[in-house]
């Protein structure tokens, strides 16, 4: 991988000046908010009596980012974005530890999530908690990293005896594994050199089997090859057209015999494996998330053999893709029981007739669809940090 230029001076400034450029606009932008952070972290510092070094401050800070307000954040400061799938993880905040440490990305980030999977309020569940959310900013091209963890992609109806459930993996002392979606979507600037032209990333894209946009800058994709490869995770990095790849390869595995699965499974104790079914239900939704164009199609085409998981995937990608009319489509077609009332769980409606009805009884916009792609939770403070124990102990006397 290299970059062709004249070795001159002038060259070389050619090339730089769209990174000095976007660096100065950056500190006109930030500067201020950064020095307010910074004055916050060594007075907190300085109150608890710890040590208020300037290297002190800045760890304080990126720690900090956790509590950091999610409608400050600047996730519209760029005019392109295209998004990425970073595989499924049992415990996704090993993932964003490698996302933390990673050399192109500034070590303070906007906003940090922390993702405990033990957590009550961050079990995945079919109606989940929504989506954990975290934001980093390249070094270079100031390209911003929206980091999201997928909380609420499940299909399988939750168990009938919740304690029995808990009591048997306790009793077996094995675990079943979860499979957390994690995405990164990826906000630029307007460039021409910053993305070496557009042929540097051409060039990346063949050697590698990636599906970066030709403008994103080169740092960007530095830093996203990085995680993934540290991460080990590199083949399941996907886009839009991986992910259809994916989607059809487990639609024709669900043409085969169902393998026989290792625990069995009941309403009152559902298995912890996936079927292919359900494993279709899950990367429908990732397609949605993705932002594939024709993802109304891929839908309108599962529905008609689709089992109970995959129709609530669809449903919940119909809800990703803002198909409104499809959604409500596909709640008012479900077989009423425990799948359609999950599916009327996912928005914020009236009365659930609303939805279940042939006949609409309100209009298309009198319906009030919840942000799927946030946390039907409405703080972003941890329970675990002191803030987060202030909070509950304020909800409780509350």
């Amino acid at each position: 991988m290299w970059l062709p230029v004249k070795g001159t001076a002038a060259a070389v400034r050619r090339v730089l000046a769209e990174f000095a450029s976007i660096s100065a606009l950056h500190r006109d932008w930030h500067h201020e908010g950064f020095e307010e952070r910074f004055r916050t972290a060594q007075r907190m510092l300085e109150l608890q009596r710890m040590p208020s070094s300037e290297g002190d401050i800045l760890r304080y800070m990126s720690y900090d980012a956790r509590n950091e307000q999610f409608v400050f954040a600047p996730i519209r400061e760029f005019p392109n974005q295209q998004e990425f799938f970073l595989g499924e993880h049992d415990d996704p905040e090993r993932l964003l530890e490698h996302v933390d440490l990673c050399p192109f990305l500034f070590s303070i980030p906007h906003l940090r999530t922390v993702v405990d999977p033990h957590a009550e309020h961050m079990t995945p569940t079919i109606d989940g908690p929504g989506v954990a959310t975290s934001l980093y900013r390249c070094v270079f091209s100031k390209t911003l990293l929206f980091v999201q963890v997928q909380l609420s992609a499940e299909v399988k109806l939750p168990p009938q005896d919740p304690e029995a459930f808990r009591f048997m993996w306790k009793d077996s002392q094995v675990v079943p594994k979860m499979h957390i979606p994690v995405f990164v979507r990826v906000l630029w600037p307007d460039n021409e050199r910053m993305c070496g032209g557009g042929q540097l990333v051409r060039r990346f894209n063949r050697f590698f089997k990636t599906e970066f946009a030709s403008d994103i800058p080169v740092d960007a994709v530095m830093a996203l090859l990085y995680i993934m490869q540290w991460a080990k995770q590199l083949p399941n990095f996907l886009g839009v057209r991986g992910m259809r790849e994916r989607l059809a390869e487990l639609e024709a595995a669900a043409q085969m015999p169902e393998p026989a699965k290792l625990y069995p499974a009941t309403r009152e104790i559902p298995n912890p494996e996936y079927t292919v079914m359900e494993r279709i239900g899950m990367h429908v939704q990732y397609l949605a998330q993705l932002g594939d164009p024709e993802i109304a199609l891929t839908i309108q085409r599962l529905l008609p053999e689709a089992s109970a998981p995959v129709r609530m995937g669809c449903a919940k990608a119909a809800l990703i893709a803002g198909e409104r009319e499809l959604f409500r489509h596909i709640v008012s077609s479900e077989p009423p029981g425990r799948m359609q009332v999950y599916m009327t769980k996912l928005v914020r409606k009236r009365k659930s007739r609303d939805l279940i009805d042939s006949e609409p009884r309100l209009l298309e916009e009198q319906y009030e669809f919840a942000a799927p792609l946030w946390t039907k939770r409405g703080t972003r403070i941890d329970k675990n940090t002191l803030e987060g124990a202030v909070d509950m102990q304020g909800r409780i006397g509350g």
